[in-house]
C-alpha cells in the first residue's frame, strides 16, 4: 500500500493533470474558417478586418477598411483594439501566417476566425 501512495498515485495524478492541460490548450478547429476570395469579400465587413503583412507591403496596397496589426499584438492578453466576441477576418501575404495565427487565437478565446485562403495575393488576382 505504501508503494501505491508513494509512486503510482502521484504518477496517475501527474498524467491526469498533464492530459487536462493539453486539452485546455487544444486548438478549437470549429472556430477557424478558411474562406475563398469571394466568401471573404462578401462577409469581411461583418467583422474586424486585420492585415498582418509588414508595413512595407501594406504601403503598396491593402484591402479597404483593414487595420494593420501584428500577430504578437493579437496574442497579447492585454490588447484592447480587437474584440474576442466579434468575427475576425485575417489575411497576410499568402495565407500561411494568418492560418498559423488563427490556430493560436482559437486557443486564446477568439470565437470566430476567418482566414483568406491564398492571402492578399489571391485577393488581388481576383480583382
Amino acid at each position: 500500500m505504501e508503494f501505491f501512495f508513494s509512486w503510482i498515485f502521484p504518477a496517475l495524478v501527474g498524467l491526469g493533470l498533464g492530459y487536462w492541460l493539453v486539452k485546455l490548450k487544444e486548438v478549437k478547429k470549429d472556430r477557424i474558417h478558411l474562406l475563398t476570395t469571394e466568401a471573404f469579400s462578401t462577409h469581411m465587413r461583418k467583422g474586424q478586418l486585420i492585415d498582418m503583412r509588414p508595413q512595407k507591403l501594406v504601403e503598396k496596397g491593402k484591402i479597404k477598411g483593414a487595420r494593420v496589426l501584428r500577430g504578437n499584438y493579437l496574442k497579447n492578453k492585454t490588447q484592447t483594439k480587437v474584440r474576442r466576441d466579434l468575427p475576425l477576418y485575417l489575411y497576410c501575404q499568402n495565407g500561411h501566417k494568418s492560418q498559423k495565427l488563427a490556430r493560436r487565437l482559437s486557443v486564446k478565446g477568439y470565437q470566430e476566425i476567418n482566414v483568406l485562403k491564398g492571402g492578399y495575393l489571391a485577393y488581388t488576382e481576383k480583382k
